[in-house]
């Protein structure tokens, strides 16, 4: 698949994301997938995309509306898509998350293979707990 094709695979996994259309963004990645997180939070290391979606879904039930994802940089080369976004939602406490996320989403065969995500996690423990 061309680069272009791999942006239109992430970027419609993201705005699925932002819907918490589960089995849609798992269709979108291939079986074998691994999803790495940084930091030394709950969630990081690498886990399987239902081990996130679940940790999303959790994360979801704590916000007015589910948490969005909202590109502002996409640059995509060979099988790699870099994307940096602004994670943003509103507690249902009135807490504010707006973090910045930098995504590295490698692609094959127009699937996603690979995720690996970095983001203020102090920022995310201090919203979520």
């Amino acid at each position: 698949m061309s680069a272009e094709e791999n942006k239109e695979v992430v970027l419609s996994f993201i705005e699925n994301l932002g819907n918490a259309k589960w089995d849609a963004c798992a269709a979108l990645m291939a079986s074998d997938a691994k999803w790495w997180v940084a930091g030394t939070i709950e969630l990081s290391g690498t886990l399987a995309p239902k081990e996130i979606f679940a940790a999303l879904e959790e994360m979801n039930g704590l916000l007015e509306k589910p948490l969005k994802l909202e590109p502002t940089t996409v640059t995509a080369e060979a099988d790699r898509v870099a994307v940096e976004a602004d994670a943003k939602g509103k507690t249902k406490t009135g807490k504010i998350y707006d973090n910045p996320h930098n995504i590295l989403f490698e692609c094959r065969d127009a699937k996603i293979q690979t995720v690996r995500e970095y983001f203020d996690t102090h920022h995310a423990v201090e919203t979520f707990g």
